[in-house]
């Protein structure tokens, strides 16, 4: 079981084996642990960040380009210019399953799994090459991770 004095990114799982040290926290005015800042929260952030900068960029990276793309792989503008709106339909829905996940999984274990997901599309967005639509499947897969 996870220690209660070292939480993990800020999450305390309370079992019946630590039920004792959770007693022994310093607790705030309305009995809750006061956790600690640490280091391991800091590369967590860090992870975030750097997380949505990257999302953000490869969503936006068709967009200064929309008419060289429409004229290069034959496809309608309209679905050019919907790359970026994509992310932003994605995220609206897929925002109640992922605040489930944290509370599910932890936070950690979401983020890296995010990241995985952002990996995996901003790669296959790579093949736009091959076919335009790969780019339209990377998008949808980069865009549950911010």
């Amino acid at each position: 079981p996870q220690n209660p004095k070292t939480p993990e990114f800020g999450y305390l799982i309370m079992t019946k084996t630590n039920e004792e040290e959770y007693a022994s926290l310093p607790l705030s005015e309305n009995d809750t642990p006061i956790y600690r800042l640490t280091f391991m929260r800091w590369i967590q952030l860090m992870n975030l960040i750097f997380l949505t900068i990257t999302q953000y960029i490869g969503y936006i990276s068709t967009s200064p380009v929309g008419y060289q793309i429409h004229d290069y792989y034959n496809v309608e503008l309209t679905l050019v210019n919907f790359l970026p709106s994509m992310c932003a339909l994605v995220q609206i829905f897929a925002g109640i399953p992922v605040s489930i996940a944290v509370e599910k999984y932890g936070c950690s274990k979401v983020i890296m799994a995010a990241s995985v997901l952002n990996t995996v599309g901003l790669s296959i967005k790579c093949l736009i090459n091959v076919s335009f639509w790969y780019s339209i499947l990377g998008q949808f897969l980069a865009s549950f991770t911010a």
